[in-house]
């Protein structure tokens, strides 16, 4: 049976990364599956990736992505402070 592994197993039936499709028997299969049910799933045809669609400078106005937010850094603030 092939399983895709949709995160990182690992055990002594096998240690798998998240993306790798295995073949193993039905028998393994199965413990692997009640072992951890939300790592593996039946290995179908691979997804298709969907067209990109077209984004227009407004979009991006409107709905800015991770990489476009700042974050202050708080690495100088601590909670702890020092009797002097």
């Amino acid at each position: 049976m092939k399983l895709r592994v949709k995160s990182r197993y690992s055990s002594s039936l096998g240690s798998y990364q998240a993306g790798d499709v295995v073949d193993v028997d039905d028998a393994i299969a199965a413990l692997i599956q009640r072992d951890s049910p939300g790592s593996f799933e039946p290995a179908g045809p691979p997804p298709s990736n969907p067209e990109p669609k077209n984004i227009s400078p407004a979009d991006v106005e409107r709905n800015p992505t991770v990489s476009d937010q700042v974050v202050p850094d708080r690495r100088y603030k601590s909670g702890y402070k020092r009797k002097t």
